[in-house]
């Protein structure tokens, strides 16, 4: 989709078209973003939870019982959520894993996304998701 603008000058009354660019909204506010990541696991075991937000360095969580849970300070535009979760399932079962993801900004944009997949002997749970704010034009 692509949108196209226009305004109207208060002082003149005088209206000017602005061109779209390439259809993309442009982000130049940076917000602080918090991703609440929630495992839940029946008929197996997770091992540990390894995050990367833009290729930074990664955050390790070995004790899943409580969530995980990632601040991304004073970030423009989108960004790129990457995880991997180590399981183990129960001796002649599947084990079923659910993910829950919310992402919310101080500026009130909130996001996320669920998964969930369900095998059996020892596996590993590998995924990328992007994630941004809503698009806004402050006036």
């Amino acid at each position: 989709m692509i949108s196209y603008l226009s305004v109207v000058d208060n002082a003149s009354g005088d209206g000017a078209y602005l061109e779209a660019v390439n259809g993309m909204p442009a982000y130049t506010e940076p917000l602080d973003w918090t991703i609440d990541f929630t495992v839940m696991i029946t008929k197996g075991t997770t091992g540990q939870l390894t995050m990367t937000v833009d290729d930074n360095d990664p955050e390790v969580f070995t004790d899943l019982s409580s969530g995980a849970q990632v601040t991304l300070e004073s970030h423009v535009g989108f960004f790129e959520m990457c995880y991997t979760i180590d399981v183990t399932a129960d001796a002649g079962q599947s084990a079923r894993v659910s993910i829950d993801l919310d992402v919310a900004s101080n500026r009130g944009d909130t996001t996320g996304g669920t998964f969930s997949t369900w095998r059996s002997g020892s596996f590993t749970i590998d995924r990328c998701q992007l994630f941004g704010p809503a698009a806004r034009i402050d006036p």
